[in-house]
């Protein structure tokens, strides 16, 4: 048989021969085949495709969890330390964790003045 479309719902096999059964048969089984090949082919695409994504929310999470724990050690660090060593280092207490999360992007830091006892 050639390959030609058939309408399996208006067809009646039942006034062909053995041979044209089979050959009926071998088409509409060849059909199946490659249109179950395109559906795994979908699927397995779309799988690939969601793999991906699911890495790359995972780096992005393990990364983000990693740069807040070295952040909360830094802030934890400049917490331990006494006022004196902070002034010295020109931080103010208040100031420690939007340092530590913000870094020099922050802008609504004021900076301190010089200090007196220098002159």
């Amino acid at each position: 048989m050639r390959e030609t479309e058939i309408d399996f719902q208006a067809f009646d096999y039942r006034r062909l021969g053995p041979a044209q059964r089979a050959a009926v048969m071998h088409h509409a089984l060849r059909r199946a085949r490659i249109e179950r090949s395109r559906a795994v082919r979908a699927m397995a695409t779309g799988l690939a495709a969601l793999l991906r994504q699911s890495a790359a929310v995972a780096i992005r999470w393990y990364r983000t969890r990693a740069l807040r724990r070295r952040q909360r050690m830094i802030a934890d660090e400049l917490r331990g330390m006494d006022d004196h060593l902070l002034r010295d280092i020109g931080v103010r207490r208040c100031e420690i964790v939007s340092l530590v999360t913000m870094g020099d992007k922050d802008d609504t830091r004021v900076p301190r003045p010089a200090s007196r006892r220098a002159a």
